[in-house]
C-alpha cells in the first residue's frame, strides 16, 4: 500500500499508529481508509524505529515489525530505544514544566515489597545519568511520580493487558 491508496482496513491502522504516538492526535474524520501524508510518515517513523528500511510504503516487513510490537512492552530493538514523543499530552502546553528537574516519586501500597528496591536503583542511576534528581517522597508528601501496579481498566482511560498488549504506561 502507498500513499493515495484507499484501502479498508487502513483506519485501523491509523488507531494503531495514533495509540503508539506515530500519529498525532486525530479527529474522526482522519481516521479513515485513505493512505495519506500523515500515515506516510508515520510508517516511515516506525519503521526506523524497527530498524526496516524506512521507505513510508506498508509492506510485507512493516507488519512483521508492527507484530513484533504488538508482542512487546519494548520498543528497544537493535540497541536503539525509541524515546521521542510524537504527540502532546495537553494540546499547546508543555509536559513537563522547563524548570522542574528536582523530582520526587512514591509507591502505592500495592507495589510489592521486592519491587520497590529495583525502582529505586533506576532513580538512582537515572539520577546519576541525567540532569535531574530523583529522591523518595517522605510519608504523606504528595510525588511528582507515583509507581503503582494495576491490571486491566484501573481508571485512567488507558487499560493495561487489552487489545494492542499494553503492559505498562506513564
Amino acid at each position: 500500500s502507498v500513499k493515495g491508496d484507499r484501502i479498508l482496513g487502513i483506519s485501523v491502522l491509523k488507531n494503531y499508529l495514533q495509540k503508539f504516538g506515530y500519529l498525532d492526535n486525530l479527529n474522526n474524520t482522519q481516521i479513515n481508509n485513505e493512505f495519506d501524508d500523515a500515515l506516510e510518515s508515520a510508517i516511515k517513523t516506525y519503521q526506523q524505529n524497527f530498524n526496516i528500511n524506512p521507505t513510508g510504503v506498508l509492506d510485507a516487513a512493516t507488519p512483521a515489525g508492527i507484530e513484533n510490537h504488538e508482542s512487546s512492552s519494548s520498543s528497544s530493538q537493535h540497541g536503539h530505544i525509541h524515546t521521542v514523543s510524537h504527540y502532546t499530552f495537553f494540546s499547546g502546553n508543555p509536559k513537563w514544566p522547563p524548570s522542574k528537574y528536582n523530582l520526587t516519586y512514591g509507591f502505592l501500597s500495592n507495589v510489592p515489597a521486592n519491587a520497590v528496591a529495583p525502582a529505586e536503583r533506576a532513580f538512582q542511576n537515572w539520577d546519576n545519568a541525567t540532569h535531574f534528581t530523583f529522591k523518595r517522597a517522605s510519608s504523606g508528601q504528595t510525588a511528582d511520580l507515583i509507581i503503582g501496579f494495576q491490571r486491566g481498566d484501573h481508571g485512567d482511560g488507558s487499560s493495561f493487558d487489552g487489545p494492542g498488549g499494553i503492559l505498562a504506561h506513564a
